[in-house]
């Protein structure tokens, strides 16, 4: 597995936690050698204090003997790492790999390149780099782990630059006519988000689009049924005008009420992604 740098993948988070030896990942053997490793390959290059470790690893239930007991996950963890990857310093511990040698780290980094194709009408190769970052999953990210931070923190992390992906893929496919692939991911969304509004918008404005003017105003009325049902509230301005303007049989192409473009929720800058990416991610 590599980035599209050419770095080889240390660490992989994607999937069951796994560490690449002899030029193949395989999987770490034991829960606390496996959360000691995603607590720092969630930050690659951050220090972490051995009290922090200690919380990750053990929880609640710290060893009567927390920092001897550290140290042990910590010569484990070093013996399987290349040489100096694990660096004991006086801030803590660390990881001393390069993001595009941690997977999640990669994937921003492909998400960061999908998002400036996009915005420059590279629609094909926003497409070609989320299929490469689409790649690196190779199963439920911190389904290994027991739950807690850490695996909460993963699941998170992973969950959002899915999000992204699903959205950037669905805006390039629109952009370069592939209404039908776009229409699919906007299913998908809307399903994964039933109660989501821009969503909703999104699907409705590409059943209209692909001339399934009745699935979208059908579509519309479970949504506002379920929105009255699951939260008492109505559908909003953006989505009655969509609505309207449907029955209306008017275009709606890229038509969006309020003057600014439907975007799918989580299709903006979501944590570790976008803008300013933390330290480390």
């Amino acid at each position: 597995m590599t980035t599209p740098a050419g770095e080889t993948v240390v660490v992989a988070l994607l999937g069951e936690i796994a560490l690449r030896r002899d030029g193949t990942l395989h999987t770490v053997p034991g829960t606390r050698s496996r959360l000691l490793l995603a607590a720092l390959a969630l930050h690659p290059g951050r220090a972490r204090s051995a009290q922090a470790l200690i919380d990750d690893v053990w929880g609640e239930q710290p060893p009567r003997a927390p920092m001897n007991a550290l140290h042990t996950q910590v010569s484990r963890l070093r013996a399987v790492l290349p040489d100096g990857v694990l660096e004991i310093g006086p801030a803590g511990y660390r990881l001393t790999l390069r993001p595009g040698q941690v997977d999640l780290s990669a994937l921003t980094e492909l998400l960061r390149d999908a998002r400036v194709r996009r915005d420059d009408g590279d629609s094909a190769g926003c497409v070609a780099a989320v299929a490469a970052a689409r790649a690196l999953w190779r199963g439920e990210p911190g389904a290994d782990l027991p739950p807690g931070a850490v695996a909460d923190e993963l699941a998170t992390a992973a969950a959002g630059r899915l999000r992204e992906l699903d959205a950037l893929e669905l805006s390039a496919r629109e952009s370069a006519g592939d209404v039908d692939g776009a229409l699919r991911l906007a299913r998908q969304l809307a399903a994964e988000q039933p109660l989501d509004e821009p969503a909703q918008v999104v699907l409705m404005r590409l059943l209209a689009r692909s001339g399934r003017g009745n699935e979208a105003l059908e579509s519309f009325a479970v949504f506002r049924a379920r929105l009255g049902d699951e939260l008492g509230a109505d559908p909003g301005r953006e989505l009655i005008e969509l609505n309207t303007a449907i029955l209306r049989g008017e275009p709606v192409g890229d038509r969006v009420t309020g003057g600014r473009a439907s975007t799918v929720a989580g299709s903006g800058p979501v944590a570790g992604v976008g803008g300013e990416l933390p330290a480390g991610s």
